[in-house]
């Protein structure tokens, strides 16, 4: 499952589950309740906090590697297209190697989801 699917439905229910202490704080509920539920809103905020700072990592890396992609496939086509101005060839041997370059790039594996909250907040007011 995608971070994003994960994550919004949680911030959807910490959402609705403020505008429920909302609505019960202005009906005269029940403050002790009210106190408990902002204490589960407040727990789950601070565990999105990483999560949220581990997509940024995620996205600044995923950046890099594009511009990494950007410059091997620039150079590679360099040495190919013997139609462009700026042609250059290279020996065989390098452009596998920028082709190798361009993998390299490419995460094995998608990064780890383990730490995403996976919990229901909402509770009754």
């Amino acid at each position: 499952m995608h971070i994003q699917a994960r994550i919004t439905p949680l911030i959807t229910s910490l959402e609705n589950t403020l505008g429920d202490c909302i609505s019960a704080l202005n009906g005269g509920g029940d403050v002790a309740m009210v106190a408990d539920v902002l204490t589960t809103v407040q727990q789950a905020l601070s565990k999105l906090r990483p999560v949220i700072g581990g997509l940024a990592a995620i996205e600044n890396e995923q950046s890099l590697a594009l511009f990494g992609i950007q410059d091997a496939a620039i150079e590679l086509l360099l040495s190919l297209d013997t139609t462009h101005p700026e042609y250059k060839p290279r020996p065989h041997a390098e452009n596998v190697e920028l082709i190798y370059s361009l993998f390299e790039c490419l995460p094995e594996s998608p990064p780890p989801t383990d730490n995403v909250v996976n919990m229901p907040v909402k509770k009754e007011v």
